[in-house]
């Protein structure tokens, strides 16, 4: 990028048009985290060619922006790039996954829902504002409630805390009881699709003595159909989960409301997709 010997004044990538910071923050006054560039787009990645590492670009039928809102309106001097992920289509099933959290490569968008499109957090760019500004927008999310999920969802895919591979190992018969009843129209299925999310803590991950998860339930779920989960699924967890790495595995349910926050802090999420089989 050139600047001119004003700083307000940019020259503009596609030509001698000049734009001022002005120009840029009204154009994106109105886009926030979440909203989706419509139309092809073209995403820069360091590829490595027949004669070393070459810059390459890869098409996708629209993006959707990462990048907090606050740093999306602020002054283009101060933050001229934006974060951007791939948009894809998936089939329903994938859909399904993606949006109950099962699926952390890919990012549920409440706007494109409709049309089976999600956004790949494993292809994503950083591009100049200026390419954005005078490109059509929608909307990804229409709630705080949406836009606080999918902030979420971006920062988990980066912060997943690092298990060791013997926990990794020690936990695909629990991953695949999990995997296979989301959804399902039994006990079990109705019991994985209430949880929403798994949480476990230990004294030390190098020599585990004892494995603590924590099953997160709605904070409305009857009581009487926790004390059925209590007796019928707590135990069928605890069977999977328990290995010769660590035997000893206890399972409970908690709302959030039950939590303290240092419970929360000091325990990690279960991400299942991030157990490979390889």
């Amino acid at each position: 990028m050139r600047q001119s010997d004003d700083s307000r004044q940019l020259n503009f990538a596609a030509g001698d048009i000049r734009v001022s910071n002005d120009d840029v923050a009204l154009k994106l006054n109105d886009w926030r985290q979440g909203d989706v560039i419509v139309g092809t787009i073209e995403l820069p990645v360091l590829d490595q060619g027949d004669d070393g590492e070459e810059i390459s670009v890869f098409q996708t039928e629209g993006g959707l922006l990462l990048t907090q809102s606050c740093d999306i309106v602020r002054d283009y001097n101060h933050k001229p790039f934006l974060h951007v992920a791939a948009l894809v289509v998936v089939d329903e099933e994938a859909l399904r996954r993606i949006k109950a959290g099962r699926e952390i490569r890919y990012l549920f968008v409440p706007g494109l829902a409709d049309q089976s499109i999600v956004a790949d957090l494993d292809k994503i760019a950083t591009i100049d504002k200026r390419v954005v500004m005078n490109r059509e927008r929608r909307a990804g999310c229409f709630s705080d409630d949406e836009r606080r999920g999918l902030a979420a969802s971006i920062a988990r895919h980066r912060q997943r805390f690092a298990f060791p591979d013997e926990f990794n190992d020690a936990l695909k018969p629990l991953r695949r009881l999990v995997e296979n009843g989301a959804g399902k129209n039994s006990d079990n299925g109705r019991f994985v699709d209430a949880v929403l999310e798994i949480r476990v803590t230990t004294s030390s991950w190098d020599n585990p003595t004892e494995l603590d998860f924590i099953c997160i339930i709605p904070e409305d779920t009857p009581q009487t159909m926790r004390e059925l989960w209590v007796k019928d699924q707590i135990p069928r967890l605890e069977d999977k989960a328990s290995t010769e790495w660590c035997r000893d595995c206890n399972f409970r349910l908690s709302t959030l409301s039950e939590m303290s926050a240092a419970e929360y802090l000091e325990s990690n999420r279960l991400d299942f997709d991030g157990l490979s089989d390889a």
